[in-house]
């Protein structure tokens, strides 16, 4: 795969996509990048143990849409925040599963990370 914009994983994983409470980070457990071919953001690592590995989203997934929302046209950074929230709370992906090609939908809920390594 080819990126044109790369975030560290650890990094994006543990400050983008996550909210940190309480000594605690939440999120879904993705790092994210740039798909080079249409600037969509692409997961590049799914953390182990995380809501986004126990809901089965693959690495290379482009995601599309994020409760509905288009991520066309959006940053990598505009792209995070719609991701993040409260932990419990629900996202809905629309992505483009690398395997298939196909557009796929998965509900993840948002969890505490285990962020021990």
């Amino acid at each position: 795969m080819n990126f044109n914009h790369l975030i560290p994983c650890i990094m994006l994983a543990l400050l983008t996509t996550a909210t940190v409470a309480a000594d605690r980070v939440i999120g879904i457990g993705v790092a994210l990048g740039i798909n080079q071919d249409d600037e969509a953001p692409i997961v590049i690592q799914v953390l182990p143990n995380s809501p986004a590995e126990n809901a089965g989203l693959p690495m290379g997934a482009i995601i599309k849409k994020v409760n509905g929302v288009s991520t066309a046209g959006r940053t990598l950074e505009q792209c995070v925040k719609l991701i993040r929230g409260p932990e419990g709370i629900p996202v809905l992906l629309e992505f483009i599963d690398p395997a298939t090609g196909k557009s796929k939908k998965i509900m993840i809920v948002r969890g505490v990370l285990d962020t021990a390594g």
